[in-house]
């Protein structure tokens, strides 16, 4: 999140909490963690609303410690009474040593405050939340972030695979011969692939048969890379060293990669995308809907261990910032050996 952005008032708060999130919540309860003494958003965290307050609480209380936050805000989006649930959960949070300034009930465009008696400040049916984009929307859209879906299922129906759009037989076998290159000539080849897929979006084809079939090809050889782990490793951590905005580029360009993958090679591409989307925040959604393609590999669990743990996506680029070092070793190992 930009240091820029702040939130000033609970009008504000409850109009943000869709654009953090990436969707219009239903049923769920979203905590954004703050920095001490300010009101710098610091993560944000949804989860359905719980029948079980403690298990929940430790899971908020983990990753406010994970956050170094000491204080929260917390949005509830339900149609149900769950006011003794929410009083017990900030009781929880303030004991365990998370102070939550405010938690809202938000519902029909309209929100009020759990924690607030006064019934001329917070009127029983609600005040109506500021239809107009917030600040953090606008911010969001500005840094290359997709616009707020209307629900999450519009978010999960982004990542649905389309197998359809998948190279060519044709150009699998053009590309085969790539894996026989030497593993630093395979590297530079895979981040040249993916930063072409990049550029590519950026300037999509007009219709030239030749453009195409070029960029087809393009994909098909990265998908025959990646299949190599070494190669994998090396892509996540380059990608891993550029700035935010050029990671959430490279994040959607392998995204689209893993989307229009053959099945038969489609889990590593998705795990491989899963990784980058934990790297960037852009989408824990998504993150969360390529885990489940790429079927229980071994990346992609560590991935969902990641996403379940609440670690800040600064936290799990880190891991593949200094896995480079190492990774750039062996790959001179495996030349010198060749």
């Amino acid at each position: 999140m930009p240091d820029s952005i702040r939130l000033t008032s609970p009008a504000e708060f409850a109009a943000a909490v869709p654009s953090l999130i990436g969707f219009r919540p239903s049923e769920s309860v979203v905590v954004v963690y703050l920095e001490a003494d300010s009101s710098h958003i610091v993560c944000t965290l949804r989860v359905d609303v719980p029948d079980d307050i403690p298990d929940l609480a430790k899971q908020l209380l983990d990753v406010g410690l994970r956050a170094r936050s000491l204080e929260a805000l917390i949005a509830v989006y339900t149609a149900i009474d769950a006011t003794e649930r929410v009083l017990g959960l900030v009781d929880a949070l303030d004991t365990g040593g998370l102070h939550v300034r405010d938690a809202l009930l938000v519902h029909a465009d309209r929100f009020r405050s759990y924690l607030c008696t006064d019934d001329s400040c917070c009127t029983p049916e609600g005040t109506p939340i500021p239809a107009n984009m917030s600040q953090i929307e606008v911010e969001h859209v500005a840094h290359g972030h997709r616009a707020r879906a209307p629900s999450r299922a519009d978010v999960t129906a982004r990542f649905a695979p389309r197998p359809d759009l998948a190279p060519s037989a044709e150009e699998y076998r053009h590309a085969a011969g790539l894996a026989n290159h030497p593993l630093r000539v395979r590297c530079d080849t895979a981040w040249q692939a993916l930063t072409t897929l990049v550029a590519a979006a950026r300037h999509p084809p007009t219709g030239a048969a030749d453009v195409i079939e070029a960029e087809s090809t393009v994909r098909a050889g990265l998908l025959v890379l990646l299949c190599d782990i070494q190669v994998r490793d090396h892509l996540l951590a380059t990608v891993a060293t550029q700035d935010a905005a050029a990671r959430i580029e490279l994040a959607d360009a392998m995204v689209s990669l893993a989307l229009t993958a053959p099945e038969g090679v489609r889990r590593h591409v998705a795990a491989t995308a899963a990784a980058l989307l934990a790297i960037t925040g852009h989408s824990p959604v998504g993150a969360r809907e390529l885990v489940a393609l790429a079927d229980r590999e071994s990346l992609a669990q560590l991935v969902e261990s990641s996403l379940d743990l609440g670690i800040h996506p600064d936290d799990i680029r880190e891991v593949f910032l200094e896995a480079l070092p190492e990774i750039e070793r062996r790959i001179a190992d495996s030349d010198s050996a060749a």
